[in-house]
C-alpha cells in the first residue's frame, strides 16, 4: 500500500489529462468541427471514453506492477519481508491501483465535457479529490459521516487508502462501486448536455 502512494499525485495529473481532453476542444473552437463532422454528437463522447480508457488501463496497470516490484527490491534490499503478488490482497490492490486511476480520468473527461472550461473542470476536479477530503478529515466525528462516500475516499479503499489514513472506510468493491457510480452519473449529465446544449 505505501509503495502505491504515489496514487495521490497520479490521480491529479490523469484527472487533468481526462479534462483536458474534452475541455481542450472548446478552448481552441474545434469542438465546432468535431460536431460537425458528428452531428449526433454522443458518438464524439463514447469515442474519446473508448479512446482514454484504452490508453488509461493498461497503462496505469504497468505502471502499478512497476512500482509493486520496485518497492518489493527496495524492502528485500533492506531485510524486509519479501513481497509477492499472490500475497493476500496484493493483487487486488496493485489491479485496484490502475482500475482507480482509469475511472478517476474517466471522471475528468466527464467532467470536461460537463464544463466545458478547463480552468472549471480542475478547480472542480481539485476540491473534490483534495479540498473537501482534506477538510473532511478535520470536522468533528460527529458530521462527517459522509466522508467515507467521497469519490477519493471511495475509490481509495480498492487500493488500500484506508490503511493510510484509517478511519471509517467502505469495502474495496463498494468503494470502488460508489467511485463507478460517480463516473457514470457525471458522464450521463455529460451526455445529456452534449446533446442539448450548442457548440
Amino acid at each position: 500500500t505505501v509503495s502505491l502512494v504515489g496514487i495521490l499525485f497520479a490521480q491529479l495529473v490523469l484527472g487533468m489529462l481526462g479534462v483536458l481532453a474534452f475541455s481542450g476542444e472548446y478552448a481552441t473552437g474545434m469542438i465546432r468541427a468535431t460536431l460537425a463532422v458528428v452531428p449526433s454528437r454522443l458518438p464524439v463522447l463514447w469515442a474519446k471514453l473508448t479512446v482514454l480508457v484504452g490508453f488509461m488501463l493498461p497503462l496505469s496497470l504497468l505502471a502499478a506492477v512497476a512500482e509493486f516490484y520496485v518497492a518489493a527490491a527496495l524492502e528485500s534490499s533492506r531485510g524486509g519481508s519479501a513481497l509477492s503478488l499472490t500475497d493476500p490482497g496484493v493483487l487486488r490492490e496493485v489491479a485496484g491501483a490502475a482500475l482507480y486511476l482509469t475511472v478517476i480520468a474517466v471522471i475528468g473527461l466527464a467532467l470536461g465535457a460537463l464544463l466545458r472550461r478547463t480552468a472549471a473542470g480542475l478547480s472542480v476536479f481539485a476540491a473534490v479529490f483534495l479540498v473537501v477530503p482534506l477538510v473532511a478529515a478535520y470536522l468533528p466525528a460527529s458530521i462527517k459521516g459522509f466522508a467515507p462516500y467521497l469519490p477519493s475516499n471511495a475509490g481509495g479503499t480498492i487500493w488500500g487508502a484506508g490503511k493510510l489514513f484509517g478511519g471509517n472506510q467502505l469495502s474495496p468493491w463498494a468503494g470502488f462501486a460508489v467511485l463507478c457510480g460517480y463516473a457514470v452519473v457525471l458522464t450521463a449529465a455529460a451526455a445529456w448536455q452534449l446533446r442539448r446544449r450548442d457548440a
